[in-house]
């Protein structure tokens, strides 16, 4: 009986230790505002493609960058290092997700989501806004630009500056810095040595391009143009019914078209180009600093970017020579008269916004 008696006593007290115990561990702990648990304070490791978790939420901007781009270009290895130095530099307050290969939509879709304001940048082709701000048309314009450096000096002149600062306040996207994408020229199943030698000819032109600005250009040309899906352009060469196309070398040899076209006179008559665009909605959010960041990134991206082309176009050319690919350049002469020929066309698709004494000033420019 004793013993009994005993053994629950002996109970009783450990039972009633152990709620002391934690009575006075919850105490201890709410008096001092801090946990004693070793678990408590585990390190966590943050992902590079993440935001610190370190960093409130509430600090931390995020950016998604579109493009229609294909992953596989270098102008998106570009963009992946633009991320890369716009977080570094703002040491984890701005994280950059991208989407390349038009996994937001074409360019007029991601036009529209800045201007809406869901979509903070976007990386496109200068020509992606003239459906939106007819005014950008003037770049575009086929013959106004000599080469690649005259059409970045037209984009960077005072006449664009001032049609790109109206252009915010209309429809709420900015333009922000160039690069270059491709030179298209004319391609053809048979050598061509003059511009009389191109009259009569029968010319493709991919339904991506300007087809009505190309329409008029060549008719003028004396040429039979007529707009082809680019995937019916190999049969069209292929079947004879077509002569040639005016194409990018970029895209003859991402076509593999040469083989059916290998003569190449050098018109150079458009320049394709790509620009930062983004959201003023967004853009005017930015305090002066975040936006001297994304400024300076975009203008390194776009400098590295055009060192780049420049490599790929002579790797390109150098490529094409090897395969038999024939290059002309037109005599000064033949390109006065195309250009002679394409002024009215410029001076008439531009009418609504630049005069004459603008185009000629953009001409003029070095």
């Amino acid at each position: 009986m004793k013993t009994k008696i005993h053994l629950r006593i002996f109970v009783y007290t450990v039972i009633c230790a152990a709620i002391c115990v934690c009575i006075f561990s919850s105490c201890g702990s709410h008096s001092s505002g801090e946990s004693s648990s070793a678990s408590e304070t585990a390190v966590t490791i943050v992902s590079p493609e993440e935001p610190s978790a370190t960093t409130s939420n509430e600090n931390v901007i995020t950016i998604k960058l579109a493009t229609t781009l294909s992953d596989s270009t270098f102008h998106y290895h570009a963009l992946q290092r633009f991320k890369e130095k716009v977080e570094q530099d703002s040491e984890g307050t701005v994280f950059v997700e991208l989407y390349p290969n038009a996994q937001l939509g074409d360019a007029s879709d991601l036009i529209r989501a800045m201007q809406a304001g869901t979509l903070e940048l976007a990386f496109l082709d200068t020509a992606a806004g003239v459906p939106f701000y007819p005014e950008l048309a003037l770049p575009e314009a086929l013959f106004l630009s000599r080469d690649e450096s005259h059409k970045l000096a037209i984009l960077r002149s005072d006449k664009m500056t001032d049609i790109l600062t109206r252009m915010v306040e209309d429809i709420g996207v900015r333009y922000f810095d160039y690069s270059i994408e491709s030179v298209c020229s004319i391609w053809t199943t048979q050598p061509v040595t003059s511009f009389r030698e191109l009259q009569d000819m029968n010319i493709a032109i991919p339904n991506e391009d300007n087809t009505v600005a190309y329409t008029d250009m060549f008719e003028v040309f004396g040429m039979n143009p007529a707009p082809v899906a680019v995937k019916d352009i190999y049969v069209a060469l292929h079947d004879g019914t077509t002569d040639g196309l005016a194409y990018s070398i970029t895209g003859m040899m991402d076509k593999k078209l040469y083989g059916l076209c290998g003569n190449c006179y050098q018109t150079g008559h458009s320049v394709v180009t790509l620009a930062f665009m983004g959201s003023e909605k967004f853009w005017e959010k930015l305090n002066p600093d975040q936006q001297m960041q994304l400024l300076e990134a975009m203008s390194l991206t776009s400098r590295e970017l055009i060192n780049e082309y420049y490599e790929s176009k002579w790797t390109a050319l150098k490529y094409l020579k090897q395969q038999g690919v024939n290059f002309v350049s037109p005599t000064d002469e033949d390109l006065e008269k195309m250009r002679d020929l394409a002024r009215p066309l410029i001076i008439e698709s531009v009418k609504d916004f630049a005069s004459e004494e603008d185009i000629d000033e953009l001409l003029a420019l070095n």
